[in-house]
């Protein structure tokens, strides 16, 4: 991968514009924040077994990451899906009885995964099925490359009848024009394309969204740093500045205010970049598997941060035909997020809808949402039995 001449700076929010105090905090960071401005990518590895992650999911039990987010934000992922399996669901719903025995004859799972991220998805999902070919869809050539990392690491733990192609280019999403009133019974009908330009978070374990969803991922934390309890800048900092969410407790309102916002700027540093983006369409045909065809797509999984709507409002009828299941985390903090969400859904084919209300992260105040649609029959007994266990609930 070039070297970088992207320069790092702090997030004050959507206007970007420093508050009073932001001179004061930009001098004090300058130093630490473009430390790797011109670097090449460089990896960091995660030992999974040194924090209690079990699961035959890497080699090594190693997870990369880039290493100038730091480890921490890897670690929370590597936790939820090899630990916790926040994809059993999922995993259930395409695993058949004999995934060990698979012969030529069965038919081949395709499975999309929208917000490819480090790969953990496809580390979990490939080294327990077998016959699926996965599509990773990843906006942010960096992130990329860590995903291609982590695969190419844990070859001999992904069944040799899997085959993972990497898309060249994130998934287009559109905004309506009048986001305020639904035109269809599918939600906002959108008009607008997304930014291509994105923002990436580089701690947050290669996070990244476009400009056009900074005010929902700005408004979520704004909603979380007004907690009086923390939750959330507890769970951010608590980890790897333990000593910082101890003295802002101690501090008056409006001083633990500053700290809070302070904090959040760092946390949140970002690089700006022009990506390239594209429809499922596009996707499909680049990865070889042309949008005509009667092949149905077993699963989408959709993480995009913010831009999961968007998304969903750019896939056109033909596409939503041959689609099985989706996964999509919604993030509600504008007002209506979810309801278009599961309309969408809906009208696309997907009539049973599942929804996880009370998702780990509202607790800390993110406002996260988890829906999982699929088609009338499709979803297995085993796979409903295990959601309402994890507190989904029928819409």
């Amino acid at each position: 991968m070039p070297n970088e001449t992207v320069r790092v700076q702090l997030y004050w929010g959507k206007d970007f514009q420093a508050p009073w105090y932001g001179g004061l905090a930009n001098a004090l960071f300058y130093p630490f924040l473009n430390y790797a401005n011109s670097s090449s990518l460089c990896l960091g590895s995660l030992v999974l077994t040194d924090h209690q992650i079990s699961g035959n999911y890497t080699t090594g039990g190693r997870l990369h990451y880039d290493y100038n987010g730091g480890q921490t934000n890897a670690l929370t992922i590597a936790k939820e899906v090899f630990s916790k399996e926040a994809y059993l669901s999922l995993l259930l719903q395409l695993q058949t009885d004999d995934e060990k025995t698979t012969t030529m004859s069965q038919p081949r799972k395709l499975v999309l995964d929208g917000g490819a991220n480090i790969g953990t998805f496809c580390l979990y999902m490939g080294s327990q099925l077998s016959n699926t070919d996965f599509v990773a869809i990843e906006a942010v050539p960096r992130t990329r490359e860590t995903f291609k990392a982590n695969i190419s690491a844990s070859e001999e733990k992904i069944h040799a009848s899997n085959n993972i192609h990497v898309a060249s280019m994130g998934l287009q999403g559109v905004w309506s024009s009048d986001k305020s009133e639904p035109a269809s019974s599918s939600g906002f009908q959108g008009n607008v394309p997304c930014s291509t330009s994105f923002l990436h978070f580089i701690c947050q374990t290669s996070n990244s969204t476009s400009e056009s969803s900074l005010d929902l991922k700005h408004d979520s934390m704004m909603k979380a740093l007004s907690d009086p309890n923390q939750k959330l800048f507890r769970h951010r900092f608590g980890a790897s500045w333990p000593w910082l969410t101890s003295i802002n407790e101690l501090l008056p309102t409006f001083l633990r205010s500053i700290v809070q916002k302070i904090g959040v700027a760092y946390m949140y540093r970002y690089k700006k970049y022009d990506v390239k983006l594209g429809s499922v369409v596009d996707i499909l045909n680049e990865s070889g598997f042309d949008e005509d065809e009667d092949r149905k797509i077993d699963l989408l999984k959709l993480d995009t941060e913010g831009l999961e709507l968007p998304i969903l409002l750019n896939i056109p009828a033909k596409v939503w035909k041959r689609m099985q299941v989706a996964a999509v985390e919604i993030h509600d903090t504008r007002d209506g997020e979810l309801k278009h969400a599961v309309a969408t859904l809906k009208a696309g084919g997907l009539e049973e809808v599942w929804h996880l209300p009370d998702f780990e992260y509202n607790e800390r105040g993110a406002d996260k949402h988890l829906l999982i649609g699929g088609r009338v029959g499709v979803l297995k007994d085993t796979v409903i039995r295990n959601m309402e266990k994890e507190g989904f609930v029928k819409l």
